[in-house]
């Protein structure tokens, strides 16, 4: 199926991780339909994001994550040079879907590149429910913690059946992430809001089975 670009959300950030962001678009789209690409991003390229990053990078983002979404605590974080800008497209075909294109400096090394896109997405997590507007910062706290639910159910069915190396990528842990984060637009940011008497209970579950994946892991607290 052919697919179809939507919008470019190009980001930029100034020394101390503060980001800007501008869409660009063919489209005539309205203030809602922009604030709609904007929130979406975030549980779509979170989700995707924790299966690539190794599981230390992906747990430091967990952890702040969930304390934002528990305390409403974010502490933004200088991004590592080696990761010097990001575009994030949404694109239409069978379902709405996003890629994901961070540019790194020229000789960049892995480690460094891979820090810097983790503390990009820890920076963003706190930027996006600032600047839309509605329902939406709603809706991406809610995803957000189903997104972080799901990526911790993998790691620790993973982790039961194999050793994981929390230093390497697992292949395992991506490809599942990946396919939840294809479907997460169509299958679950629409209709997905949780009622506050839902929220906490599902936030304390999610934080011991962080607990128990890093105790799997052999991370120390």
């Amino acid at each position: 199926m052919k697919r179809v670009h939507l919008v470019s959300i190009n980001l930029k950030w100034d020394s101390n991780g503060r980001l800007s962001h501008k869409l660009a678009t063919r489209l005539q789209l309205n203030d809602y339909q922009r604030d709609d690409a904007v929130a979406a991003s975030v549980p779509m390229l979170i989700s995707s994001q924790l299966g690539t990053l190794v599981p230390h990078h992906a747990l430091v983002l967990c952890t702040r994550s969930l304390a934002l979404l528990e305390r409403s605590e974010h502490i933004i974080e200088p991004i590592n040079s080696a990761l010097k800008k990001v575009r994030i497209d949404l694109w239409k075909a069978a379902g709405v879907f996003h890629t994901f294109h961070p540019k790194s400096r020229f000789l960049a090394n892995n480690n460094s590149v891979e820090e810097g896109v983790r503390q990009f997405l820890n920076n963003y997590v706190g930027y996006v429910p600032r600047v839309v507007s509605g329902n939406f910062p709603k809706r991406v706290r809610d995803t957000l913690l189903t997104s972080i639910r799901v990526y911790l159910d993998i790691v620790l069915s993973e982790a039961q059946a194999t050793s994981i190396d929390s230093a390497k990528g697992n292949w395992n842990i991506q490809k599942a992430m990946l396919e939840f984060s294809a479907v997460l637009y169509d299958d679950l940011w629409s209709s997905h809001e949780l009622p506050e008497e839902k929220f906490a209970p599902l936030l304390v579950e999610t934080k011991s089975l962080y607990l128990e994946v890093r105790r799997r892991l052999g991370i120390e607290s």
